[in-house]
């Protein structure tokens, strides 16, 4: 899980730095939301692994990745409508797409029974 903690906080970085910018002159909603999807995905995550149950858990990581999805298409407005190149967008859509991936085994691992012969923070979780 430290993998996929450390994947978001380099696709929130180089949101930050290298992201989108706002049309010149006007306010862009869009960086705003971005960053707010940012902000959930590692939220959701942090959240969902605090909870009792794996069940719990994997409902905060299918809103993460909920979060992210929302990402992946503000990513796709932004190129649609011009407010970066393409080339800028491909490592976060790359990162993007990583996160998603992650997130999925994340999901399908805590919807399986916890296997008592591997005990991890998350398999300690009650089911």
């Amino acid at each position: 899980m430290s993998s996929l903690f450390g994947r978001n906080r380099s696709l929130s970085h180089k949101q930050s730095i290298n992201g989108p910018r706002p049309f010149p002159g006007k306010k862009s909603t869009v960086s705003a939301q971005m960053r707010r999807s940012l902000v959930s995905i590692a939220s959701n995550i942090s959240e969902g692994s605090a909870r009792a149950t794996r069940k719990d858990f994997r409902q905060f990581v299918l809103i993460a990745r909920g979060s992210n999805f929302e990402l992946q298409t503000q990513l796709e407005i932004v190129k649609r409508v011009g407010m970066a190149e393409e080339k800028q967008l491909l490592p976060l859509e790359r990162m993007t797409d990583d996160v998603s991936r992650m997130l999925a085994g994340l999901a399908q691992y805590l919807a399986a029974p916890a296997n008592p012969q591997h005990a991890t923070q998350t398999t300690e979780l009650r089911d």
